[in-house]
């Protein structure tokens, strides 16, 4: 499936044989139309031909199109947890990549709880070790570890010290 905004390859949620292909390569249709038929080698497709084309048709009078090669499919981003798989944007996936996070432990608060960027944002920012310029100048000067410092405020210059 292509969009303006991506390409996604969407795998076939029942087994069979692809009977007949209803969109060519390249064409454009309204989104969630069907643009193929899978179905036993031996099953009559007559009537799901017969609904395929009246959709098809009924949608010609609408504004929104897709690009589409294979089926309008949901995407692999907005599918459910699964086994080992977590639900988390590309975005927020990057985020969390970037700033050395493990994903595994935020929760999130998007659509059936995906994870999204203000998820990841939120879990730097309340992990970030939160210190004041002083401490910061004399731990580097001291080479104390702040990770060490268990403190629930800002660290502060006597903390150092303390350590």
């Amino acid at each position: 499936v292509e969009t303006d905004k991506l390409t996604n390859e969407i795998e076939a949620k029942e087994s069979g044989v692809l009977r007949k292909i209803l969109v060519e390569e390249g064409e454009t249709v309204k989104c969630l139309l069907p643009v193929g038929i899978i179905a036993g080698e031996n099953e009559d497709i007559s009537e799901l031909l017969k609904q395929a084309g009246s959709r098809v048709s009924e949608s010609e009078d609408k504004e929104e199109v897709v690009k589409s090669e294979v089926s309008a499919e949901p995407q692999a981003s907005e599918l459910a947890k699964t086994g080992d798989r977590i639900k988390i944007s590309p975005l927020a996936r990057k985020i969390a990549l970037q700033g050395g996070v493990s994903y595994e432990n935020i929760k999130g608060t998007g659509p059936k709880g995906r994870i999204v960027k203000k998820d990841v944002e939120a879990y730097i920012e309340s992990t970030r070790i939160k210190v004041s310029p002083a401490a910061a100048k004399l731990a580097e000067e001291l080479n104390v570890d702040l990770s060490g410092i268990k403190k629930h405020g800002r660290i502060m210059k006597k903390d150092v010290l303390e350590a």
